[in-house]
């Protein structure tokens, strides 16, 4: 499995599936539109998993009312990823990952980062400790 959705193990076919309880621990947890295309989710998810430095930092995935992907990081930063689009992914985890590293080692603690408008070259990123 990629997730743990609804108890169950979700793979890169979007096909949920039982696992033992308390297995696959390490794994993040999601949260999934029930009407969401499983087959769209699924290819996302295998093409962020690809990328192991930024994967193994994932904790959580949250999809909003309009399809749109929240992810909450280990370390506490929250990104708003946007729809579950493959055409721009690995260039948004990749300048995800550069801006985070940055952001960190000027202002330090967490940080909320928006890739929402990466397609138009922007990514807006804050630090959490500010919001109070």
């Amino acid at each position: 499995p990629l997730v743990i959705w609804n108890g169950q193990g979700f793979d890169q076919a979007g096909v949920a599936f039982a696992v033992m309880p308390g297995s696959w621990k390490g794994l993040p947890q999601a949260t999934f539109l029930a009407s969401s295309p499983r087959a769209e989710l699924g290819r996302w998810l295998t093409q962020q998993a690809a990328y192991y430095p930024f994967w193994s930092q994932v904790a959580s995935i949250q999809q909003d009312s309009y399809g749109a992907l929240e992810l909450t990081l280990k370390t506490g930063t929250v990104v708003q990823w946007g729809p579950p689009e493959n055409e721009f992914a690995s260039k948004k985890v990749q300048a995800l990952l550069r801006v985070l590293d940055d952001m960190h080692a000027h202002s330090g603690g967490t940080a909320r980062a928006d890739l929402r408008f990466f397609d138009q070259g922007r990514i807006i990123v804050s630090s959490k400790n500010l919001r109070g």
